[in-house]
């Protein structure tokens, strides 16, 4: 297929309306309760065997050894907004580790919280920078600069209660 072909049929494509719910039902039962035999499942078996997936083509050996060696020792970095790879600290802030992709951290200044959006006014993204640490009422567990009130204790609750 020429270039020039490919072009048009992908412009054609965009162009195209999307189908509707009723034509997407309407494939949908012609295309439900086909019994196939066990020959016509081994012939399509072994004409897409050897073919490249959904997925598209296999990476080569070469590939992924050049790959491995551009990673290799490096790590994931977050500052509570962005997320970096790389072998070391990318700057002030960054700690080592993944971000959630929908959730963010954010600090009032005192409590740190993970959220999809700002928990309200007052917060800022990002997690305290330095100083902060655990703490529990026996019941919830913080992490804070100082002591969240009377009846908080210094320290982690462990799994069995939480």
């Amino acid at each position: 297929m020429s270039p020039e072909t490919k072009a048009r049929m992908k412009l054609a494509a965009s162009l195209r309306e999307p189908p509707t719910e009723s034509h997407k039902e309407k494939i949908r039962q012609s295309l439900t309760g086909k019994p196939r035999s066990r020959e016509i499942c081994a012939k399509i078996s072994n004409t897409l065997k050897g073919k490249p997936g959904v997925k598209g083509p296999k990476h080569s050996q070469e590939f992924k050894a050049m790959m491995g060696r551009l990673v290799k020792g490096s790590h994931y970095w977050n500052n509570g907004i962005d997320m970096k790879r790389a072998v070391e600290c990318p700057g002030p802030g960054y700690v080592r580790g993944r971000l959630d992709k929908n959730e963010k951290y954010w600090n009032n200044g005192t409590v740190t919280k993970k959220s999809t959006e700002c928990p309200g006014e007052g917060w800022q993204p990002g997690m305290i920078k330095t100083g902060a640490q655990y703490w529990n009422n026996g019941k919830i567990m913080k992490k804070s600069l100082t002591c969240p009130g009377a009846g908080w204790q210094l320290g982690r609750l462990t799994k069995s209660v939480r």
